[in-house]
């Protein structure tokens, strides 16, 4: 269990100058008056269950890592209190903890007499670590001589071999090459399996939601939004790629799917201005039920007519596409006028699976869709609720679909 109540760390920022020691001297004597200062959590209440996995998510400088910090008890509250039950271990900062002159093997030890552990329950699970890490001969040469990629193996090995009851990863894992990230991610699953408790800080919605059952979304340094991970991506995906929502489209490159999992690509020649789900009320929903309708409705400008445009949908997970649609395949290739149109594309008795799905839409040519009008990759999720019992298929669905196009 992790109880946080009414939380707030305030830094107080060093004047530039060489007369900064005397005006920290000064505002000191004066109360504080005067000096800069930073909040970087502000009023930040949370309760942890025991044996939750929680993804923390937000922009950088939002006060993740600050957070993360204070439940390992390595920084202080200014307001407010943390309270956290069972041995905590993480890896926050790949240098935290290590001496670096001493051998990859000597801080093994040392990690364990920080983290209060006997020498001899080190000792036991030294083998497991060092297989773990994968570090051949080096780990008996000092640790000042280890890439960042090695470091992160020993501090991870070490982890999640003392035993911790609750478990933070901050996003040091992204220096991790792809083997040993493959190799951290089945450990996470399996400590989150046993009932850990587990904090993990990540960039990738994708991740969040496959890790961790609820999220928490940190906002210049207010909890903005907690409950049930694919709800808080939900709202945290429009936010967080609000830039891409309100830019027009880029050229398309086929290198951004390699650098973003979310991107809006496209020529710009019809632009799409706002994307919803409605429900078969007709109303805006992200939570559909298995055999039920799900409309998916595009708001688009085109600044002169055009002919033979089509709409493309595509819903994944993250394991494996799920269906790819295009209007044109299903009588829906159409002229738009020019102006704002409304396009509406329905699935009747929808064959999906309970669980989280990512949605991609565009516009484009009706006769060469390689010519993408516009078009927004996995900007939108949705979530579907199994109420009748499906065949389990894991090949692409061709589910029925109708398109109408709607004057302004």
């Amino acid at each position: 269990m992790i109880r946080i109540e009414g939380l707030g760390k305030r830094y107080v920022l060093k004047p530039p100058g060489r007369s900064g020691f005397l005006r920290r001297v000064r505002g000191h004597m004066m109360g504080g008056g005067g000096l800069p200062v930073h909040w970087a959590l502000r009023d930040v209440t949370l309760e942890i269950p025991e044996g939750c996995a929680v993804a923390l998510v937000g922009a950088n400088g939002s006060g993740k890592s600050t957070l993360l910090r204070m439940i390992a008890g390595i920084s202080e509250p200014t307001t407010g209190s943390v309270a956290v039950g069972g041995r905590v271990g993480g890896v926050l900062d790949l240098t935290a903890g290590f001496h670096l002159d001493l051998t990859g093997i000597e801080n093994i030890y040392l990690q364990g007499a920080l983290l209060g552990l006997p020498r001899g329950q080190v000792r036991r699970q030294m083998d497991s670590i060092l297989d773990f890490a994968e570090l051949g001969d080096f780990i008996h040469t000092p640790v000042r001589h280890y890439s960042s990629g090695m470091l992160l193996r020993l501090a991870f090995a070490i982890t999640i071999h003392t035993d911790p009851q609750v478990v933070l990863v901050d996003e040091v894992l992204a220096v991790g090459d792809g083997y040993f990230q493959s190799k951290c991610i089945r450990e996470i699953r399996r400590l989150r399996d046993e009932g850990r408790t587990f904090l993990f800080v990540t960039h990738m919605p994708s991740l969040a939601e496959s890790l961790c059952t609820h999220a928490a979304w940190i906002h210049d340094g207010r909890v903005r939004g907690y409950g049930p991970a694919a709800q808080v991506m939900a709202e945290y995906h429009p936010f967080v790629f609000g830039a891409i929502l309100d830019a027009g489209p880029t050229p398309w490159m086929p290198e951004l799917s390699a650098i973003v999992p979310v991107f809006r690509a496209g020529s710009g020649e019809v632009l799409i201005r706002e994307v919803r789900l409605l429900d078969a009320k007709g109303t805006p929903s992200r939570v559909f039920a298995t055999g039920g309708d799900l409309t998916i409705e595009l708001t688009v400008e085109s600044p002169e007519s055009r002919a033979d445009v089509g709409m493309a949908t595509v819903v994944q997970t993250l394991e494996q596409p799920v269906t790819e649609i295009y209007s044109a395949e299903h009588g829906g290739c159409f002229s738009l006028p020019a102006g704002r149109s409304v396009l509406r594309q329905r699935f009747r008795s929808l064959p999906l699976r309970a669980g989280t799905y990512y949605l991609s839409v565009g516009v484009g040519s009706a006769l060469d869709f390689t010519r993408m009008y516009d078009g927004f990759v996995r900007l939108h999720t949705f979530t579907v609720e199994e109420r009748s019992a499906l065949p389990y298929s894991r090949r692409i669905l061709r589910m029925p679909a109708t398109v109408a196009v709607e004057a302004p």
